[in-house]
């Protein structure tokens, strides 16, 4: 490496300088020798004379002591200006004593620094150790394994450059062949990452679960509403958690005391004893409010997805769609509050969202009379109904723009498969970490519009798992690696600034995988995308054709100071003049690696760039996972699992029928449910 050149350089110049400071000390002691006799008068033969006279000894101390200063001088100057390569001289800064400004890690820092987790692969079974791959480099029968502290880390490699061979699967094999054994969140686009990993992770113990968007009607199912339903279902029945107790000291159940004295009867709920009714009626209609609150969240942030803003130019549109889809889903949950319309949680899906907003009428010219109809007999308060009459209570032409807008974009519905695969729910995501488990996200690169559900999917699967690290105290029973190739192809993940922000205290990171920083800030805005690469305190670049992604990394990798010495000789025109000698010495600061170098880098070959946040850059190396034999990459069976029917007759909601059995017994409204947004929707 550059270091050990550098050494080398360093080495020859000390043996010189040390060469010359013996000669000069031989030098010095036979000028004293000379000084001491002459003034003494002894005779320079006399030997034991001239030795033993005290001037002798005072001048030879008085050389010694400036020789020895001079060598000190030049052997600091040798230490800090030697060569950086060429004639480029790296050098000193502002009087600081350092020879750079920044510089490549080697491989014995490599080795020995703790911060940088080395392993050779065989050993990783015992470790516990682990972190973010930042090297994976095979030197002859042995893989050398750095790993730096689990820290969110984006990678940059353009189509074609290798990321899947040098990185994804590389991180794959090392992470699982781990004592720790964490969890991974895969997306595979290919569905590629499953054939040549799910065996390996079977074998080394991990749950294997697949959301398989490429083959739907062979997925396991997930329904992304499931969590609003359950969460507002939980709204719904407080009183069912409340535990009633006579006679007991509350301090004996290690609750929350919210009262001072406790009588005969008292209530434990949510973790609080509480002395009496009032206090608990009180609680639980602040909870249940928090709970309506988070349902209501969670449905907007899945109609963001499905309804993106996407013109900058005249929203309005798009916003008026984006709340009728959301105002529908609320609909939906008011629904489910109400045992007789038979809105049961199997029947809380996107499936049922779609026929709802789809729904046509043939007779007396109004073709939406239904849909207008399914947000009547409702609080007047309900959020539903104030979401949904921006649009289906306005003039019939902008009603039908609008819809037209929710057409477009419940296309996705059209397709059976998708809707198979998000009818119900068969993941328990909430003990996805209770265990080594790994989950592929398959997405089929060809068929764009299924990509909304896989971004859903990340985000609820993050949402749950903090719920699950906060009732254990804050952080989760193990780590979780989110692994997102194509991250920046895949739909806008809505507030994904505060979550990779709030993520790792929560024991989730985050590895982003880019083809330029430029499709970063396309798709999230450049402020998003500034506070995204800020929370990822390790980029790794192993190829862009971007300008502006090789500007920028080359930045992050720091600068070095040179030093150029230019000697010019010049001579008149006399045949006996004198040549004079000129030597100028310039400093520049220059980039440690340039843009052009990293644009040369070869794609394919392994070699990488690594900057790691408060850490000196690093040349590393992954070996391509096809060149690595010690890596267990044994293809998996073929799916034989047979493909399921949806079963659309069991699954369907008639909103005909919701609207004949409210408005006939309620044609002014007040009556399907609690509402969402009402001024007092708890009723105890």
């Amino acid at each position: 490496m550059a270091d050990e050149k550098k050494e080398a350089s360093f080495g020859k110049k000390f043996k010189k300088i040390f060469l010359a400071f013996v000669l000069s000390m031989l030098a010095a002691t036979l000028a004293s020798y000379i000084l001491s006799a002459f003034l003494a008068g002894t005779s320079i033969i006399d030997i034991p004379a001239t030795i033993n006279d005290p001037m002798f000894r005072t001048y030879f101390m008085l050389i010694f002591a400036v020789v020895g200063l001079v060598f000190l001088i030049a052997l600091s100057n040798a230490k800090f200006k030697f060569d950086a390569g060429g004639d480029a001289k790296v050098t000193s800064k502002g009087g600081m004593k350092k020879f750079y400004d920044t510089n490549w890690l080697t491989t014995e820092q490599l080795r020995k620094d703790p911060a940088f987790k080395f392993h050779f692969y065989e050993d990783l079974h015992r470790s516990d150790n682990i972190g973010i791959p930042i090297r994976a480099e095979l030197i002859g029968n042995k893989l050398n394994v750095n790993m730096y502290k689990p820290i969110h880390t984006m990678v940059i490699g353009t189509t074609g450059a290798g990321k899947t061979t040098q990185f994804i699967n590389p991180t794959i094999q090392i992470l699982s062949e781990t004592h720790a054994k964490p969890c991974l969140v895969i997306t595979d686009p290919k569905g590629e990452i499953y054939d040549d990993h799910s065996e390996k992770l079977r074998k080394n113990g991990y749950r294997i679960l697949v959301f398989d968007l490429k083959e739907p009607f062979q997925s396991t199912r997930w329904n992304p509403m499931s969590r609003a339903y359950e969460i507002n279902e939980r709204a719904m029945n407080l009183n069912r958690e409340v535990k009633v107790h006579h006679n007991d000291d509350p301090r004996d159940f290690s609750l929350k005391c919210v009262s001072q004295v406790y009588y005969g009867e008292w209530y434990e709920f949510d973790g609080y004893a509480f002395a009496d009714i009032q206090s608990l009626q009180s609680h639980q209609a602040s909870l249940k409010q928090i709970l309506k609150t988070e349902a209501f969240e969670d449905l907007k942030d899945i109609a963001s997805v499905l309804c993106p803003i996407q013109s900058n130019n005249d929203p309005i549109w798009e916003r008026g769609a984006k709340d009728l889809v959301l105002g529908t889903m609320l609909a939906m949950l008011e629904d489910s509050e109400n045992p007789e319309l038979g809105m049961t949680k199997d029947k809380f899906n996107f499936y049922n969202l779609s026929k709802i907003l789809n729904t046509k009428d043939n007779e007396g010219g109004n073709t939406l009379k239904s849909l207008t109809d399914y947000f009547k007999g409702r609080d007047p308060l309900s959020q539903a109904v104030q979401l949904a009459n921006q649009v289906v209570a306005n003039a019939e032409k902008t009603t039908k723009s609008y819809m037209g807008i929710v057409t477009d974009r419940m296309g996705l519905f059209s397709d059976m498969g998708i809707c198979f695969a998000t009818s119900t729910n068969e993941m328990d995501l909430k003990t996805f970490a209770d265990q080594p488990t790994a989950v592929f996200i398959k997405i089929p690169d060809e068929k764009t519009t299924r990509h909304p559900i896989a971004s859903m999917f990340v985000s609820q699967l993050y949402k749950i798992l903090v719920d699950v690290a906060n009732k254990r105290g804050g952080s989760l029973a193990r780590d979780v690696y989110y692994l997102l190739d194509e991250f920046a192809n895949m739909p806008k993940i809505e507030n994904f600034e505060t979550i990779i922000t709030v993520a790792r205290s929560r024991r989730m990171y985050f590895t982003l995988i880019l083809q330029s920083y430029a499709q970063l800030t396309i798709k999230y805005g450049q402020d998003v995308a500034a506070t995204v690469k800020d929370n990822c305190n390790i980029h790794i670049f192993i190829a862009s054709n971007d300008q502006t992604t090789l500007e920028e990394f080359s930045k992050r990798c720091g600068n070095i100071t040179v030093e150029t010495e230019t000697t010019s000789i010049s001579k008149g025109g006399e045949p006996d003049a004198k040549a004079s000698k000129n030597v100028n010495v310039q400093q520049d600061t220059r980039p440690l690696i340039y843009p052009a170098e990293l644009a040369s880098l070869k794609p394919n070959s392994g070699e990488c760039i690594v900057s790691i946040l408060q850490q000196n850059p690093i040349r590393s190396v992954f070996t391509p996972s096809y060149m690595c034999s010690v890596y267990d990459m044994q293809k998996a069976p073929r799916n034989d699992k047979l493909p399921q029917q949806l079963d659309e007759q069991a699954l369907f909601y008639d909103i005909r029928v919701r609207n004949q059995k409210i408005l006939k017994t309620t044609p002014n409204g007040g009556g399907a449910g609690g509402g969402f947004g009402g001024a007092n929707p708890f009723d105890f």
